[in-house]
């Protein structure tokens, strides 16, 4: 897969795929999305003029960050293999991961979302522990997360200050991961995922509030001239904005290609719609999402005689409604 692939829009690009392959880690293909360099950039020019911080400071916050955002999504990918979802390559931004989402048929898809923050969690106190050995302090443990200077600034040697500014952004990432309910955060995939189990108007639904929560976050920042909150949120409302045009997008595949909507199977029996049990509905609900990502990379003609059955299934349960 590489970011200048057409996707599922027909025209035009998946501006969450816009990454590009550094490496491996194991059986893991690490990218890194096209924020995550824009947003080390910006920090490293916003330095110049009025920093009073030492540059020192800024590369030690940009450089730990990136380790944290690999620990922390390789966690969350192992997570979500090793309860058996498709693999996936690590897409790293600045805040996280822009993995696909849900989880996709896995036997636990909360605890495959969940692998990140249990990441971040535990090195809250391993990194805490490396700020009181340094010599910062217990006070440095307090944080501002809005104000990071006011910590920063009283810090004296090379290792309090590498080692505070890699608690305060897993900090950061933990805490924006667990408590905001919006696409690409933890917290909306694991929301979207629990409503997802109950069916198709409550995935709306928690799409909805990440939607809305996108734009709270964006009106916040606005009145509080926080240009990273402003920017969290507008980033928020792309990524739920082309959540649900991913959802909309079973819709007009079938008006493309009918056929997958016929009954295309002679062993098929249409009365099996209504036998099917709400297990089996939600792990349906979740293989049609690995179907829709496979279709965006490679077309229709990729699905195997399997996949196109579930399409059919989920196109003729959703056109009895």
């Amino acid at each position: 897969m590489t970011w200048r692939e057409p996707r599922v829009w027909g025209v035009g690009e998946d501006p969450l795929m816009w990454s590009f392959p550094v490496g491996r880690v194991g059986s893991l293909a690490i990218r890194v999305h096209v924020l995550l360099v824009m947003w080390m950039g910006a920090e490293l020019v916003a330095w110049v003029p009025r920093s009073a911080i030492g540059l020192v400071h800024i590369v030690a916050a940009v450089v730990v960050t990136c380790g944290i955002l690999l620990v922390r999504e390789i966690t969350r990918e192992a997570f979500r293999r090793g309860l058996g979802g498709e693999p996936l390559p690590v897409v790293l931004w600045p805040l996280g991961g822009l993995g696909g989402t849900p989880a996709g048929p896995v036997s636990r898809p909360f605890l495959a979302e969940s692998g990140g923050l249990l990441a971040g969690a535990l090195l809250v106190p391993i990194l805490g522990g490396l700020v009181v050995a340094s010599g910062a302090g217990w006070s440095a443990l307090s944080l501002d997360l809005l104000s990071p200077r006011v910590t920063a600034g009283g810090l004296r040697s090379h290792i309090q200050i590498w080692a505070w500014w890699a608690y305060y952004m897993n900090a950061v990432v933990l805490v924006t991961n667990a408590l905001v309910p919006m696409l690409p955060f933890d917290a909306g995939r694991i929301l979207r995922t629990f409503m997802a189990r109950r069916g198709e108007a409550s995935a709306a639904r928690a799409l909805r509030l990440g939607l809305y929560t996108a734009l709270a976050v964006f009106i916040v920042g606005a009145c509080m001239g926080e240009l990273r909150i402003l920017t969290l949120g507008a980033l928020g409302a792309l990524a739920t904005y082309l959540e649900i045009r991913r959802a909309e997008f079973l819709a007009a595949a079938v008006e493309e290609h009918p056929v997958m909507a016929a009954s295309d199977s002679p062993e098929h029996d249409p009365r099996e719609e209504d036998t099917v049990s709400p297990v089996d509905h939600a792990s349906s609900c979740l293989d049609l999402d690995t179907i829709l990502r496979q279709i965006s990379r490679d077309g229709m003609n990729s699905l195997s005689p399997e996949q196109r059955d579930v399409l059919r299934r989920e196109t003729q349960r959703r056109q009895r409604r």
